[in-house]
């Protein structure tokens, strides 16, 4: 089955997600939280949602075995 959990990739892309959500957009001022917080937070989601979106269109004959 594949999983795009395994890859290094997506890994390091969750891992900037919660740290962003967590620890840096917390600091911001309240008046820059629905602005500001709100775009950095949504562009920082779409880098692990895209790469889960190109993984699952890879067809499964190119992908490496783990």
């Amino acid at each position: 089955m594949r999983d795009y959990k395994k890859l290094d990739v997506w890994k390091k892309a969750h891992e900037l997600n919660m740290f962003i959500k967590k620890d840096i957009a917390i600091r911001f001022p309240k008046e820059e939280r629905f602005e500001l917080t709100s775009q950095l937070t949504r562009a920082v989601l779409s880098i692990p949602l895209n790469i889960v979106e190109g993984y699952r269109r890879l067809p499964i004959k190119i992908l490496p075995i783990f």
